[in-house]
């Protein structure tokens, strides 16, 4: 895994890094400290070369290669310091709606669920080949107790496979190391001839920071329910 990620650097332009430290975020915590300590032992040798560079002016690629790492480092240890679309849809308030109605932006509601705190739920919406989930909040009710909602989070996708689907909330069947997580949502392909499921991505809902959080798939399961 260490050896792929230091191909993926050492190939890269400056303009593809935060792809590169990508790579790194998908990785489990547990792995990422790993990761960290590799590049940092990188980072001692990239000097070395230097300090041999300045001596017998050789060339400055290593001078690259050595701010390439920094750079990787930065975007893993301090993960907020990478470019990140704010979705438009983020702050968008709504007046809850039916499955398989549409919101007055033209986005379609395709069904949700509630997380472990009642106030906050997630949702399944659609515009033109855009697919998305909301992370969203209830801002207050109307006189007859409809919620209105408030866009806190965005996942945005592309049309889904066959069989590819979102499991979460009270409805899922999915479970993180043997237990209920009703903050996590995962990211399933069915496999018709076993009746199981594939575990594809996986996030939990971080209700404190109001964010979607990647989630290592290791431990997850998914059982299939008859209809």
């Amino acid at each position: 895994m260490l050896e792929r990620f230091s191909r993926k650097i050492n190939a890269c332009s400056f303009r593809l890094i935060i792809k590169v430290a990508d790579f790194g975020f998908a990785t489990s915590e547990k792995e990422k400290p790993e990761i960290i300590k590799y590049l940092q032992k990188q980072l001692d040798i990239e000097t070395s070369y230097k300090t041999a560079s300045e001596t017998n002016n050789l060339s400055g690629s290593q001078d690259l290669m050595k701010t390439k790492i920094i750079l990787v480092l930065l975007l893993l240890t301090f993960p907020a310091l990478a470019i990140t679309k704010k979705s438009e849809y983020i702050g968008y308030k709504h007046k809850g709606v039916k499955y398989g109605e549409t919101l007055p932006n033209g986005v379609k509601d395709l069904g949700g669920g509630l997380l472990s705190n009642e106030n906050y739920g997630v949702s399944r919406f659609t515009k033109g080949k855009k697919y998305m989930l909301w992370m969203e909040k209830i801002s207050d009710r109307d006189t007859k107790g409809v919620p209105n909602w408030e866009v806190k989070d965005v996942l945005d996708f592309d049309n889904l496979k066959k069989n590819q689907s979102f499991m979460f909330s009270y409805s899922s069947g999915c479970l993180q190391n043997g237990k209920e997580n009703l903050d996590m949502i995962v990211m399933t392909e069915f496999l018709p001839t076993t009746k199981t499921y594939k575990i594809l991505k996986a996030w939990k809902s971080n209700l404190k920071k109001e964010k979607f959080e990647k989630l290592s798939t290791k431990g997850i399961k998914c059982e299939y329910a008859a209809p």
